[in-house]
């Protein structure tokens, strides 16, 4: 059996194990300010993931962002060869991640996140002309 390599996503999501009799909260529950530690086969951490960040990334001002490309739109031409769609919120995630990796710090990673929320399509193709 071997592993396929596909591109796609996925959410993980902490709960609680057992109810909490002392914040009320039930089996089940999301745990808030979990953080996901990402391992490679080496058993090496590759990358640590803040819970709190997902409330962020799911709204439509940032999921809007998730159909913007970073290639000043030269996705959308055959005069480019691009191999992948790397979108401004891929890029923001980015962003926020190594603030998280370097800071700990909650409101520098969500202005990172946040850093390119006011984006427009097309925001950058002066650079190209």
């Amino acid at each position: 059996f071997e592993n396929e390599k596909i591109k796609g996503q996925i959410e993980v999501t902490k709960v609680s194990s057992n109810d909490n009799k002392l914040t009320g909260d039930k089996k089940g529950t999301p745990l808030k300010g979990a953080i996901f530690e990402v391992y490679n086969s080496n058993k090496i951490l590759v990358d640590e993931i803040p819970n709190f960040l997902k409330e962020y990334i799911n709204t439509s001002e940032l999921q809007r962002i998730g159909k913007i490309g970073m290639n000043c739109g030269t996705d959308y031409t055959k005069i480019f060869n691009n191999k992948f769609f790397y979108s401004r919120l891929d890029h923001s995630i980015g962003v926020a991640l190594i603030i998280w990796n370097f800071t700990h710090d909650k409101k520098q990673t969500l202005a990172g996140l946040f850093h390119d929320i006011a984006t427009p399509c097309f925001s950058h193709c002066i650079k190209i002309i």
